[in-house]
């Protein structure tokens, strides 16, 4: 007998057919159902994605599929009741890996975003904001550059070799004003400590003549 064909049906219907996978299959299931969500990239379910995101019902594991098919979604839709959960969610476990992510589909975030990342410990927020800058450079550079000159002895020379990668005049600007103590960092480093200095070649031939 002839094999009955599947009828083809639209993006928008086969998400909201898998939808029903994750509520109510069995956790392996519901969690292949979540994969294929974040391939076909519905916008027509966010509401319900959104939901489960806020739901504190849901464990932080599957909350972050969750998140991660929310994120995968093109739109550029406003998330911004996701600031009140999204530290409780992911902590600074990857965080800046789930702000690209967000920031790369939906750039209207970046506002609640960055008040998130004020909000945490100052070695936290550099490292954000060092792997932000050289992709949403309007986001992280200015809140970059003003935690180092707010906190200087929070400039290392691991942070410099990552500043001179970042194209932006700003930042430029800034590492031009800080060459003496860049200097200074790399003469008073500890012995035996080894670090990338290939950078240093940047640096104005006269600040060297003046040691």
């Amino acid at each position: 007998m002839p094999t009955k064909q599947f009828k083809r049906i639209d993006r928008d219907t086969a998400a909201r057919d898998l939808l029903q996978l994750v509520y109510h299959a069995p956790p392996q299931i519901a969690e292949r159902a979540i994969k294929l969500l974040k391939a076909i990239r519905s916008p027509a379910i966010l509401p319900e994605l959104k939901a489960m995101f806020l739901d504190e019902e849901y464990d932080v594991k599957w909350r972050r599929q969750i998140y991660e098919a929310i994120c995968a979604t093109p739109g550029n839709f406003d998330f911004s009741e996701f600031e009140a959960v999204i530290s409780e969610v992911f902590g600074s476990y990857n965080f800046y890996a789930y702000v690209f992510h967000l920031l790369k589909h939906h750039p209207i975030n970046a506002s609640w975003i960055a008040h998130d990342i004020e909000n945490k410990n100052l070695g936290t927020q550099k490292l954000i904001y060092l792997n932000l800058a050289s992709y949403f450079p309007n986001t992280a550079i200015d809140p970059l550059l003003n935690l180092l000159c707010e906190y200087p002895h929070s400039l290392r020379l691991l942070t410099v070799q990552r500043l001179y990668r970042i194209k932006d005049i700003r930042v430029e600007n800034y590492l031009a004003a800080q060459q003496d103590k860049i200097i200074w960092l790399f003469l008073t480093l500890d012995a035996g400590e080894e670090v990338d200095t290939s950078w240093m070649r940047l640096l104005k031939p006269n600040h060297w003549d003046s040691l």
